[in-house]
């Protein structure tokens, strides 16, 4: 290429500047992202450089650049990125270290979910039919010793103690957890309420315990695996 023309460093100087603008255009960019845009303008002419059949000459190596626009580099380097995350989350040293912090990980996430729990959290009531109570409300929280499920009736915005829930569930005495359309409660109500609804059900044939979510975001995870509260 540097043989292919008199002026090769002019050329290559305005071929270089239409693809700034070009680019800059592509980006939408502002002066403060100048920056980034020679970024992408250097990462053009690299790759289109890694093919020699693309610049024998410099109208070619223009040519080629044009068919390299922004959306093409930032899906290769995503794409790259992501092969290079895989291959390094595959590393032995990778493996070795994720079986040694597994534990420690797994038992904070219990400590958190379990702490959540024995804050207490307020629930809207539900007929059998999946139909809302109009203002009536259940409040439900885990003992300091994960032994029982304290649960009561409250009032909207009721924050109620421990010792003020006057029903109890023993936690080695459940026998099942049923979620979405498995749940009683649920199974005549809306996808929303189905999606949002979880049931504790006791040993010996007691009525299960109905709960409908405020948010599956919020609160799902945590107390859709109530079952898990159980002692080893």
């Amino acid at each position: 290429m540097f043989f292919s023309t008199r002026c090769f460093f002019e050329e290559l100087f305005s071929v270089g500047m239409k693809l700034v603008f070009k680019t800059w255009c592509e980006m939408r960019a502002t002066t403060e992202d100048i920056d980034k845009v020679f970024g992408i303008v250097r990462e053009q002419m690299a790759r289109t450089l890694k093919n020699e059949q693309n610049s024998p000459t410099v109208q070619d190596f223009r040519r080629a650049l044009w068919q390299m626009p922004y959306s093409v580099v930032v899906s290769q380097q995503q794409q790259e990125r992501a092969e290079r995350e895989e291959w390094e989350s595959q590393s032995p040293s990778v493996l070795q270290l994720r079986r040694t912090l597994l534990p420690e990980a797994m038992e904070l996430v219990k400590a958190n979910r379990l702490h959540f729990l024995c804050k207490g959290t307020m629930f809207q009531r539900y007929t059998q039919k999946g139909q809302r109570m109009k203002d009536k409300y259940c409040y439900a929280m885990l003992s300091p010793n994960h032994k029982y499920l304290h649960y009561d009736e409250c009032a909207a915005g009721d924050e109620p103690r421990l010792e003020e829930l006057r029903h109890k569930q023993l936690i080695e005495e459940i026998a099942a957890l049923y979620t979405g359309a498995d749940c009683p409660h649920a199974r005549k109500g809306n996808k929303a309420i189905t999606d949002m609804a979880f049931s504790i059900v006791p040993r010996y044939d007691e009525p299960a315990l109905n709960f409908i979510l405020w948010s599956v975001r919020r609160l799902g995870v945590t107390w859709r695996h109530c079952s898990r509260w159980r002692s080893n």
